[in-house]
């Protein structure tokens, strides 16, 4: 998540992008889903519960680093990072 909210400070700072309505709600998914599927995991390492919300929090984090990559790379500077528009 260290790298997504450093590309979403990033676009903040543009005046002509518009800053993405639901981060929060991505930040959040992509910090407690691992958290929580950690600590299921560490407890009882057979029960798929906590694997899923590993793998949940995984997703949510990168769908939000690829949002916040898409936006600096095609609209706050563009050009200035490769792949922006598979990013999008």
């Amino acid at each position: 998540m260290v790298p997504t909210l450093l590309l979403f400070t990033l676009n903040l700072f543009n005046p002509e992008v518009e800053v993405y309505g639901i981060w929060v709600q991505g930040t959040f998914g992509g910090v407690i889903y691992p958290a929580i599927g950690l600590f299921l995991a560490s407890r009882r390492p057979e029960h798929p519960i906590g694997w899923l919300f590993c793998a949940v929090g995984l997703g949510l984090g990168l769908d939000h680093f690829c949002g916040e990559y898409a936006i600096y790379a095609l609209l706050a500077h563009p050009g200035s990072l490769p792949t922006g528009q598979a990013a999008a």
